[in-house]
């Protein structure tokens, strides 16, 4: 398989370090590291990588900025954003600007390795911390907030049909029939949305998302 080359733009050492150690264990070699976003940029003018890892929080030049410098010049690179700041605002915006995807630094170290490694093929990521906290911020504004279409990055196909079919008042057989699938497949994307999302029942689940009813 294989090895990803990642460079890690981020102004603390120990991160660097710390996503070193991580990486041992993976299919992963940093072979760039950056202390602020302008470095970052002289570097990627020489260089080349798979996977850029890039904090928000940079002197010189921070992270949005550099994500606006790369889309201004139609410059395409792999980036995961590894941020202290849990803002949906942030998150979304960085999304917007292209980023792969986004991880708060006390996420799970595994996350980054998923994030990584989703991102060196093309692929978007969100861990669990993160789809909730932007799917309850969506809900809370009645999926007013924001340009980009939250809930269709962070649920599934299956797991949004399935949602809007429940908003709509189909019962279960009903959804089986529509997708094609089986009322227990049904019932079982069911549980593990309430689950997610911290609903006792089907019908509350149905509430969160009442701003999807077709009118």
């Amino acid at each position: 398989m294989k090895r990803i080359k990642v460079h890690v733009a981020d102004n603390h050492s120990l991160i660097l370090e710390g996503i070193k150690s991580l990486t041992k264990t993976s299919d992963i070699d940093v072979v760039g590291y950056s202390k602020n976003g302008l470095e970052l940029i002289e570097w990627c003018n020489s260089n080349i990588c798979d996977v850029i890892v890039l904090d928000l929080s940079m002197k010189v030049m921070n992270g949005i900025e550099v994500l606006k410098y790369f889309k201004q010049n139609q410059n395409t690179h792999n980036i995961v954003v590894f941020s202290s700041y849990l803002d949906s605002l942030f998150i979304e915006e960085t999304l917007k600007l292209g980023a792969k995807a986004y991880l708060i630094k006390d996420d799970k170290p595994e996350n980054l390795v998923k994030a990584i490694t989703n991102a060196s093929i093309g692929k978007t990521y969100f861990s669990t911390k993160i789809k909730k906290h932007l799917i309850n911020e969506h809900i809370q504004s009645k999926g007013e907030s924001g340009n980009l279409n939250i809930l269709t990055e962070l649920l599934s196909k299956k797991e949004l049909k399935i949602v809007k079919l429940l908003v709509n008042d189909h019962n279960t057989v009903e959804i089986g029939k529509e997708m094609n699938i089986s009322p227990s497949t049904v019932r079982s994307v069911t549980l593990k949305l309430r689950e997610k999302f911290n609903t006792p029942t089907t019908v509350g689940l149905a509430l969160r998302f009442a701003f999807l009813h077709d009118d």
